[in-house]
């Protein structure tokens, strides 16, 4: 399904204990945030490979140059969910370009490691990190390499996606996500407290 049907299904669920609609969309999609994380935080080896199917694709994304740090970085385009020994979520980065050169995935420190190393002075490989919202680049990163942005292969959580992106839930039916979302609202779902009978 949809992520608005996901959340119009939702909605219209809570209608017999939210009569005064006090549950907007937005309430509901932060629910969602929530459970699909608890979903995805449950992959195990039995899907990573197919751990694609979760993701989603940001082409033309911006490199900056920090002048500070004179290193470049990518602003994350949507928050992601932090899946452990799979680079926090984040799948594969590459150019708008093409596949020509080979974003691998390191640490800070092993960047300073690495420093005036042969790692630095071949164009074909770039180290990255993720710090926080910003995906860092080491020495790697040209100007020239910048220009062209990078294409981002990201796990994002439930409002990463748009409204008319089919999501995937991994390990369950679209029926037990909503099951689960239902289960975390309805206890402190409004009461119509209106002796009208309605």
């Amino acid at each position: 399904m949809t992520r608005i049907e996901l959340q119009t299904i939702i909605k219209n669920l809570l209608k017999p204990v939210d009569k005064t609609g006090q549950f907007h969309m937005e309430n509901i999609r932060v629910i969602c945030d929530m459970v699909y994380s608890q979903f995805m935080s449950r992959v195990n080896d039995d899907i990573i490979g197919d751990i694609d199917l979760y993701s989603k694709e940001y082409t033309s994304q911006t490199v900056t140059l920090d002048a500070t740090k004179n290193l470049y970085y990518t602003t994350l385009p949507t928050p992601i969910v932090p899946i452990p020994g799979i680079s926090s979520g984040l799948r594969h980065i590459n150019t708008n370009q093409g596949l020509d050169l080979d974003f691998v995935p390191t640490t800070e420190l092993e960047m300073y490691y690495n420093d005036g190393s042969v790692v630095h002075t071949t164009d074909t490989t770039i180290g990255y990190w993720l710090q926080g919202t910003k995906i860092w680049y080491d020495e790697s990163m040209t100007d020239a390499i910048a220009t062209a942005g990078v294409r981002i292969l990201l796990i994002p959580r439930f409002s990463g996606y748009a409204t008319t992106d089919t999501v995937n839930i991994p390990g369950a039916t679209d029926m037990e996500f909503i099951q689960q979302v239902l289960q975390i609202i309805a206890p402190s779902a409004p009461v119509d407290l209106k002796a009208n009978n309605a």
